[in-house]
């Protein structure tokens, strides 16, 4: 007669639990439960199934707060079965060897998310018992199966007949398992301790995320990405449903999320154009179509093969000023169905349907360094308008107020030392990643041709020296905003006022490297 196996079930998650139980049940295996799993089990008309309390002969308290903590159940699952002084201890508890610990943990985080709940509701779902099971069978994986997803139950059941774990699952596949489970519990832990920090805004812990997909590759070729999620990052494109088009990359996942950031710090109708995560075309107007016509004219050269993002719902009007353009991928925030319908001839254009997804910024950023990372708040800070000076003699006129507005939210997002020229809402052109602030000046001008008469500039950084406020008046620069704060601020000004040049200080950078 074969030994019976004995499997501990004890879970929050009850999906596919009916299938897994009639399947231990058929193979003749026990089956021990408390609380609510108990409840569900003995409604399936189960063989061999016991409360915990049956098998330690102590029953739950503190209103189940403690019902598995017990050396009989920790005993068995952890005992070494090639240890014979381990199995011995068990036998003189009258103990069981437990081979199977299914379990998944209280669900804290939903709990959290719900926002009729209680702190009281909130720290009830605190699991103890769970994680405590969890990590003895996966410390034993050598002679205990540990299964805390459903997904794995299958592991189990394309088995008949069974003898022992092993005819379940050989050692190798456990020992994933138990990787698993750990991770499962460390994630779970780092919700609840970013709930309980005092100071959950200045605390954060880097956990592996949940794995959305492998891609076919990284940054380049050679490279191997895989993309995860996590709750603790705010919201972005990943959030967002492809709705055609071939499979998402590296390079679009990066470039699609930047896009998405920057119309959504708009409220008109706004199009943002991305090519190496800067935009080389941003541009609102009173209409979407005109927005799109606006943004692609800042730089038609750069915008081929680009990624273009909206913050309104896209219409037909602007799909038929996009003909003949070659995109990767249009992100909006929903689409007409004519606006959709015209876009999926395009075979190999990707699709994101944002509806209902705001772009949430993370509160921290992460850059990794040999031996190390960096942690910083994210550059989400609100510039208002009321901390500006204007420094120079003149004032802007209104419409020039308008640009520098505009060209102030758009310079966060562009790589240091960035340099935009902006006309009537629109960038007309872009100085991006020199290594000094005159390069990137002169390549501004020269993406925007004859256009820049006329224009204003904005600097993500001061000026160091009073030759980049020379520069821009030659190429038809009339008015300038930049944080300020360089030692020769007042050469700068001097510069600005003999050459009728309004400027404006923020008094807060924005390098982005």
């Amino acid at each position: 007669m074969k030994q019976r196996l004995n499997v501990l079930i004890s879970v929050s998650d009850k999906t596919n639990l009916d299938k897994i139980a009639h399947y231990l049940s058929d193979e003749d295996c026990n089956l021990i439960s408390t609380g609510g799993t108990f409840q569900y089990l003995e409604k399936l008309n189960l063989k061999n199934l016991k409360k915990v309390s049956e098998i330690t002969q102590n029953p739950e308290i503190l209103d189940g707060r403690v019902k598995t903590l017990h050396p009989i159940i920790h005993g068995g699952i952890l005992a070494k079965r090639n240890n014979q002084k381990h199995m011995n201890e068990i036998n003189d508890l009258s103990g069981i060897f437990i081979d199977i610990v299914i379990c998944n943990l209280y669900p804290f985080e939903d709990t959290l998310k719900n926002i009729k709940s209680t702190e009281e509701e909130i720290i009830e779902m605190i699991d103890i018992g769970g994680p405590a099971m969890i990590r003895a069978a996966s410390k034993n994986f050598s002679s205990v199966i540990t299964l805390v997803d459903p997904a794995d139950y299958k592991l189990l059941m394309n088995n008949k007949n069974i003898q022992n774990i092993e005819d379940m699952v050989e050692k190798k596949e456990r020992k994933k398992l138990a990787s698993k489970a750990f991770k499962h519990v460390s994630h779970y832990d780092s919700i609840i301790f970013k709930y309980l920090s005092e100071d959950s805004t200045n605390s954060f812990s880097i956990d592996e995320g949940q794995i959305l997909k492998k891609l076919r590759y990284g940054e380049n070729p050679h490279q191997q990405a895989t993309l995860y999620s996590s709750n603790a990052l705010g919201s972005g494109i990943i959030n967002g449903t492809q709705i055609h088009g071939k499979e998402m990359s590296f390079n679009n996942i990066i470039d699609g999320n930047t896009a998405w950031q920057i119309v959504n710090d708009f409220d008109q109708n706004s199009c943002v154009i991305i090519k190496h995560a800067n935009p080389c075309g941003l541009a609102t107007a009173a209409d979407q179509s005109t927005a799109f016509k606006k943004a692609f004219e800042g730089d038609k050269v750069s915008a081929y093969g680009g990624i273009v993002s909206f913050n309104k719902i896209l219409e037909e009007k602007t799909v038929n000023e996009m003909k003949g353009i070659f995109f990767e991928l249009v992100i909006a925030p929903g689409f007409t169905k004519n606006a959709l319908n015209r876009l999926r001839k395009r075979k190999d254009l990707r699709i994101i349907n944002m509806q209902n997804t705001q772009y949430e910024n993370p509160k921290f950023e992460i850059k990794t360094i040999a031996g190390g990372y960096i942690i910083q708040d994210t550059d989400i800070k609100k510039d208002s308008t009321d901390s500006w000076e204007t420094v120079t003699e003149n004032n802007p006129t209104r419409k020039q107020l308008n640009d520098l507005e505009f060209a102030w939210k758009a310079i966060r997002h562009v790589k240091s030392n960035g340099i935009i020229l902006v006309k009537n809402q629109s960038i007309i052109g872009l100085g991006t990643g020199q290594p000094n602030r005159i390069n990137s000046i002169e390549i501004a001008a020269k993406v925007a041709g004859k256009n820049t008469n006329q224009s204003v500039l904005a600097s993500d950084a001061f000026f160091p020296f009073s030759d980049n406020v020379q520069l821009a008046y030659e190429i038809g620069v009339k008015a300038i905003i930049q944080p300020g704060g360089s030692i020769r601020d007042d050469e700068v000004i001097e510069l600005a006022n003999k050459l009728n040049m309004p400027m404006i200080f923020t008094g807060i950078r924005h390098f982005k490297h």
